[in-house]
């Protein structure tokens, strides 16, 4: 399957494929990405992960390395400060009338993006390079002030009760 570059007006991010990809998951920073995002809203790092950040986790099935903590947009239907719920998806909180009101210091995996049918298979490679990014990193553990864990799945009841 070929991947193809969109064109897309950088400035705005405004097209089909960006926006669709803001209201599936956020994108995750690199390690140093966030100081930026932090100057940027004129916050310190502790304030911007308490209202607007997250610990997701990385697992490369690839590697040894076990799971991998990272910091990602919270999204509008999970809280800021802690940590991603197991599969976690939804609108990005920095998306606001479909445009990123952080772009000039969005995620790196936010900033060069691909378009393609399935989105799953144009995220793999930078996930990759973005979770092993973090390899060793505490920041997370030390933003969240304990030592984080990959949430367990939902059981099938739960996730039952989420549609009746």
């Amino acid at each position: 399957m070929e991947i193809t570059k969109v064109a897309c007006n950088k400035e705005s991010c405004t097209c089909n494929h960006c926006v669709r990809a803001c209201k599936y998951k956020p994108g995750w920073f690199k390690p140093g990405e966030i100081e930026k995002v932090a100057e940027f809203m004129k916050l310190s790092v502790k304030e911007l992960f308490d209202q607007y950040l997250t610990v997701d986790w990385y697992v490369d099935a690839h590697a040894d390395t076990g799971d991998i903590f990272l910091i990602a947009p919270a999204t509008i239907h999970n809280r800021a400060g802690g940590m991603m719920p197991y599969d976690p998806t939804g609108t990005c909180v920095f998306l606001k009338d479909n445009r990123c009101s952080i772009h000039p210091v969005k995620p790196f995996e936010c900033r060069d993006s691909t378009a393609d049918e399935n989105i799953h298979l144009i995220t793999r490679p930078r996930h990759r390079e973005v979770g092993g990014s973090w390899l060793g990193s505490k920041q997370p553990e030390e933003l969240l002030g304990y030592k984080p864990s990959a949430p367990e799945p939902k059981s099938f009841a739960e996730m039952c009760g989420m549609f009746f």
